[in-house]
């Protein structure tokens, strides 16, 4: 057996207080296809629909939402909440309007969303309504604390980045005035500070305590601070919202590395449009093309990309914060019949070490040599990929996998924008 201990996914953190939905409508194709995470044949499932029944009305909010047309996504999921009587449907609808109000920065909204499904289900699920608390607890500091999320001061401009010892690419920022080197991440669902960092910058940090899973699947806790001005070159903006962790919690001392900081979704989806360039500087455009392959989705606020391996298409997480991609155990069990031997043949075990906020783990697996993965409008080549045979998080329950550097350090141009709600990969022209 192989032992590879790699720094997979130090920086992907994932509130169990944004979990993906753990249940969904009853039966029916679009149910089926909302609870298995399959956002890209949802969105194209319910666009082929001309009926007006509920159940199609209620997914037409919810694709709304998941493809970033949030303004158009709210009034038709305040009328499903109104109109059906699926309960499991009805709780989706308010969970996705809850996430809305999120990506509108409009916290207080979002904190009600959640108080109210703790009101409305929280006694058919306790694990869920702990998540909804906590949801309630993070969206109520930020409401008292902060004015919506701004860019005070927008024009294009091109930052240079660096690797780090881990292999992430860090930018740098100016806080509050302040210099800083974040971690580039776009599997975090909010930005990130150490507590010593925040307390440098002059981040003001709230009182309140927010429960943390990381991508290890160990818990901690953090505070929500919030920067009043947060400049990337020529751009700045206002009232953005941090999660401040422990320095212990960003300390991973088993390689000899610590975490500062990261630049989380928020900030990079009000950019509109970002391009990652192989020679290690980050371009945003001062007009955001409109046009793009439409297949990138936020799933709360964690970024899906529609991908195939083997040629049976599938939905992953892209993760910038990932140093390799990985398949989840979804992977394997749609994988039956012909296929399987030749699969078996590339299959030999494995062990990685998932870091993340809380430590660094040691998870045993499988890995798969080699493997083509087609994304982005390209095909990508890798060696061996990790194949987690049991899930590690949420995510790792219904996706199947993660896109990580490997695949992205391949071509001379990534870009995603978040208007055309795409993601495409391109080679040197």
């Amino acid at each position: 057996m192989t032992t590879r201990v790699l720094f997979a996914a130090p920086c992907a953190i994932l509130l169990l207080a944004i979990p993906p939905a753990r249940a969904s409508a009853q039966g029916g194709p679009l149910g089926d296809l909302y609870r298995a995470r399959r956002l890209f044949a949802l969105r194209d499932r319910v666009a082929a629909r001309a009926d007006r029944s509920v159940e199609t009305r209620c997914y037409r909010g919810i694709v709304l939402e998941k493809f970033n047309q949030v303004d158009a996504s709210i009034a038709p999921l305040r009328a499903c909440i109104a109109a059906t009587t699926d309960t499991l449907l009805a709780r989706e609808a308010w969970r996705t309007l809850a996430d809305g109000y999120v990506k509108l920065y409009r916290y207080g909204e979002a904190a009600s969303a959640y108080e109210g499904l703790v009101r409305r289900y929280g006694a058919a699920d306790t694990a869920l309504a702990a998540d909804w608390r906590n949801s309630a607890v993070l969206w109520r500091a930020a409401a008292r604390a902060a004015m919506p999320q701004r860019i005070a001061t927008r024009a294009g401009t091109t930052l240079p980045m660096m690797r780090d010892r881990a292999g992430l690419l860090r930018v740098p920022v100016r806080v509050n005035g302040e210099s800083v080197s974040l971690v580039f991440d776009t599997g975090a669902q909010l930005s990130v500070l150490s507590a010593s960092e925040a307390r440098r910058l002059g981040v003001q940090v709230s009182a309140d305590t927010i429960r943390v899973d990381a991508a290890t699947g160990l818990r901690t806790t953090a505070h929500l601070g919030v920067a009043r001005r947060l400049r990337l070159g020529s751009i700045e903006m206002r009232e953005v919202l941090f999660l401040v962790f422990p320095d212990s919690a960003l300390a991973f001392p088993q390689i000899g590395y610590r975490i500062d900081g990261i630049l989380g979704f928020p900030v990079l989806d009000a950019l509109g449009e970002i391009s990652l360039e192989r020679d290690a500087r980050l371009r945003i455009p001062a007009r955001v093309d409109t046009a793009g392959l439409r297949n990138l989705a936020l799933d709360d606020l964690v970024m899906l990309v529609a991908g195939a391996v083997d040629g049976r298409r599938g939905c992953y997480q892209l993760d910038t914060g990932a140093s390799t991609t990985a398949l989840f155990p979804s992977f394997l069990a749609a994988r039956r019949g012909a296929r399987d031997a030749r699969l078996r043949a590339r299959i030999t075990a494995d062990t990685v070490g998932v870091g993340g906020a809380g430590g660094v783990r040691l998870i045993p697996g499988l890995a798969v040599s080699p493997l083509v993965l087609a994304t982005g409008g390209a095909t990508v080549s890798l060696p061996r990929v990790h194949l987690y045979t049991e899930p590690i998080d949420d995510a790792s329950r219904v996706l199947d996998g993660t896109i990580g550097q490997d695949v992205l350090r391949q071509f001379a141009v990534v870009t995603l924008n978040f208007r055309a709600m795409s993601f495409e990969l391109r080679a040197a022209d």
